[in-house]
């Protein structure tokens, strides 16, 4: 209760400036030190949870803290991936075939950017996918308990809650103008559509914690769950309701204990009651927004993607070039992202690209979905949905690459090498009653 108190307090400080943002911006940068020497001094478990606050505060950083590089989470990881092939690598017997598969296709990538238009847009592109296979050669040399997935769940939903309060200052101040568009202002300022995923995932970690706490922190956890999805659907961005509706559907679908699924009736009315809430708030806005027609013009730039990969279906039109070349007329006629990693590695690289992409997801879940009980549904959810992620917005935020590490690590050390110790496993396992799959 006592670090849920702190989360709240310090981001309402922070979104009211009575923490000044060079203090933020030293603390930030005292967090990726911090989980540094942690990984030096092999705290794995350490290590990753400061990532993970680090990872919540990135729109903030992006924002506000201007002198930190934009992507200063990237090159941190990039730098500790390195640092761990060249000194820490653990030989680990553990093979990721998606590894092999992204690793190629980043290959492709840096292969294909001597043709980009702009420097600029190109070393991002880059940056991103190699923080990405970063992640995931990080993710293959971790093994990541129960326990301790438990424990990375509940730092990222301490980590939303200060997400959540920065936001909500916007709410303290009054006077927000309602639109039927995503709403910047009730996002702190913020990209709507990345702060409601951060809000989504935070959400469901709350939602995991309710379905196997008991007592009190049952009901705080519910309490503490709803105020974030509020504050997730206030922000006008569809995708954070799409994304928690997923999180929350996988992991019923792969849940053992079917009788679980009937907690299905008290969240739909506490949806019931909390879109009738913030439909009062928001002057029926909200209603408005929620039953538009269309993806936002997504569907169009998935069109145009398409229709760039047929033109070039060899080679594609070149690493980062997406952004100018559906400028042209026949297309878009502005520039833009293509919001779908899959469109943009059809489009920018053609067929080899794409293929290698998808045989990286789809080798990736065949592998996760071989694993038994917790393992095998927690991978499962989280790879899912940055799946989805990707589909809906691209790859912009270390959140999805981390989430994405995660999932590949958090698997047993070794398997049972008897009968006996299978079902003492099977009985640890059913102590978790959400996470419980076979």
């Amino acid at each position: 209760m006592i670090y849920y108190l702190a989360a709240i307090s310090l981001g309402f400080a922070i979104g009211l400036k009575v923490v000044p943002d060079t203090l933020v911006l030293a603390g930030y940068a005292g967090i990726l030190l911090f989980a540094l020497i942690s990984y030096i001094n092999n705290k794995q478990s350490t290590f990753i949870a400061f990532l993970i606050l680090a990872a919540f505060l990135e729109p903030y950083a992006r924002t506000y803290l201007l002198p930190a590089p934009y992507l200063t989470l990237q090159y941190f990881i990039i730098g500790v991936a390195l640092y761990t092939l060249v000194f820490k690598d653990q030989k680990s017997k553990y093979r990721y075939a998606g590894l092999i598969y992204f690793g190629l296709f980043f290959l492709v990538e840096m292969l294909s950017s001597v043709r980009g238009i702009e420097l600029r847009y190109t070393t991002g592109i880059l940056t991103q996918t190699a923080a990405m296979l970063s992640f995931l050669y990080l993710g293959s040399k971790f093994y990541v308990s129960q326990a301790e997935t438990e424990n990375y769940l509940e730092v990222i939903f301490i980590s939303a809650l200060i997400l959540s309060s920065i936001i909500s200052v916007v709410y303290l101040r009054g006077n927000i103008q309602w639109t039927s568009a995503s709403n910047f202002e009730t996002s702190g300022g913020m990209g709507p559509v990345q702060i409601s995923f951060y809000l989504a995932i935070g959400a469901f970690a709350g939602l995991y914690g309710w379905f196997t706490s008991k007592g009190l922190s049952k009901m705080i956890y519910l309490f503490l769950s709803l105020v974030i999805v509020i504050v997730m659907v206030l922000t006008f961005s569809r995708g954070g309701l799409y994304m928690l509706g997923l999180m929350i559907g996988v992991g019923f679908f792969f849940q053992k204990k079917r009788r679980f699924v009937f907690l299905v009736i008290p969240l739909s009315i506490l949806a019931f009651w909390g879109v009738g809430f913030v439909a009062d708030v928001t002057e029926g806005k909200i209603i408005d927004r929620y039953t538009q027609d269309g993806s936002s013009s997504r569907d169009l730039l998935v069109i145009y993607g398409w229709d760039m990969f047929l033109e070039n279906p060899a080679t594609g039109i070149g690493t980062a070039n997406y952004y100018f070349e559906v400028k042209k007329k026949k297309y878009l006629g502005m520039m833009s992202g293509a919001h779908n990693e899959i469109i943009r590695s059809f489009a920018e690289h053609g067929f080899i690209g794409g293929v290698l992409w998808l045989l990286f997801y789809i080798s990736s879940l065949i592998q996760v979905n071989k694993r038994e009980g917790f393992y095998r549904q927690i991978a499962m959810v989280l790879l899912l949905v940055i799946l989805a992620s990707t589909f809906h917005n691209g790859l912009k935020l270390a959140l999805q690459s981390l989430i994405l590490m995660i999932a590949i690590a958090s698997r047993p050390t070794q398997k049972p090498v008897c009968k006996k110790n299978a079902e003492v496993k099977r009985y640890v396992e059913q102590r978790t009653p959400f996470m419980t799959a076979g």
